[in-house]
């Protein structure tokens, strides 16, 4: 199992929830399972896959989050584009260990594939492309990984009260 938490796009407060519920599901393991504990997009391996939950389990407070409200719709592209490319390459990295992987990636949302130029021009850089998430498909495939996307409520930013203000609008449009 390896828990991968995106927290520039998680905000500190729901980081510390969504800490708080990964702490849950690793107590809940058996001792014979192997868990890991990774950042992404620029954080880093927190803890190697290992048989000791202890350590993960306090390793995983120390993790905050790093979104702001002030993120523009370029530095979202270019936070997504990242994450993919970081997540395609973890995964990449995983298939050299035998049997099937779990991950759990949590973010609190990432872009769809767009232009981030106007058409008449070169594409910017941080577009993204729909290769980009069929390359951390074709990782996940080649790992042998089952991966499960959770995503956090931020009842500042996503309050479920907005949904029923517009009720055409949908809580998850964004991820």
């Amino acid at each position: 199992v390896v828990i991968i938490l995106e927290t520039d796009s998680i905000r500190a407060n729901v980081a510390q929830q969504a800490t708080g519920a990964a702490a849950e599901f690793v107590a809940g393991l058996s001792p014979r399972d192997w868990v890991g504990l990774v950042t992404m997009p620029y954080g880093g391996i927190f803890v190697e896959p290992t048989r000791d939950h202890e350590r993960v389990l306090k390793t995983l407070p120390t993790i905050t989050g790093q979104a702001s409200q002030q993120t523009t719709d370029s530095d979202k592209a270019c936070r997504t584009r990242s994450t993919l490319n970081a997540l395609a390459d973890h995964l990449a990295g995983l298939a050299q260990l035998d049997g099937p992987k779990t991950i759990i990636f949590i973010s609190s949302g990432m872009l769809l594939p767009r232009r981030d130029a106007p058409m008449s021009g070169p594409p910017g850089p941080c577009e993204i492309r729909s290769v980009h998430y069929d390359e951390v498909g074709t990782a996940a495939g080649l790992a042998r990984a089952n991966v499960y996307v959770v995503k956090p409520d931020d009842f500042v930013i996503d309050s479920a009260r907005n949904a029923f203000a517009d009720p055409t609008a949908s809580r998850f449009r964004s991820s």
